[in-house]
């Protein structure tokens, strides 16, 4: 497989993982109540889960970024993806659809859905392409640019699918409406 490839992906996951690591970190709290809204830990185990999990993105994130520990980011990676897609499913599955997701910070809070579950199983797929690819150490600088924007591009590609799959917010009718009734 090209390096130029495995590079791709192994940048667009760094920047996943970073981002949704910025989000949590920057709203700890909030963060240890959507662990707990996803009831599939132990309450005592929470608040350790939601402090971990940030600082662990970060270091898949940045295992990425080093070719000595790609492999072993991009494994991570996919045990993670794997466990998020999982833990959505779950709650799907107990038709919990209501809970936020918890990927990035309360402002851009969304409701889970199966198409979280499929952007995961996007990103693994993406993941095994940097856990299988043994890309040569020596691309020239023309090539790093190429990897670096086409990693940029599918980020924002996240970003932007990201906020058309988010629910649209509540009209002025059903604001008025929920405001009269109490709702």
């Amino acid at each position: 497989m090209d390096a130029l490839f495995i590079w791709a992906s192994a940048l667009l996951l760094a920047a996943v993982f970073a981002h949704a690591a910025y989000g949590k970190m920057s709203a700890w709290d909030e963060f240890a109540g959507v662990v707990h809204n996803f009831q599939l830990l132990p309450r005592g185990l929470n608040r350790l889960f939601a402090a971990t999990l940030p600082i662990v993105e970060v270091l898949v994130a940045l295992a990425l970024l080093i070719p000595q520990t790609r492999i072993i980011g991009a494994l991570a990676s996919l045990v993670l993806l794997a466990l998020f897609a999982a833990a959505i499913a779950i709650n799907l599955g107990r038709g919990r659809t209501h809970i936020d997701c918890g990927c990035f910070r309360a402002n851009v809070a969304q409701p889970i859905s199966i198409w979280m579950v499929v952007r995961n199983l996007t990103l693994m797929a993406i993941a095994l392409v940097a856990v299988l690819g043994t890309p040569a150490t020596d691309m020239d600088a023309s090539r790093w640019i190429i990897a670096g924007v086409s990693a940029l591009t599918l980020f924002l590609l996240y970003l932007a699918t990201t906020m058309v799959t988010a629910p649209l917010p509540p009209t002025y009718e059903e604001n008025f409406y929920s405001s009269r009734t109490g709702a």
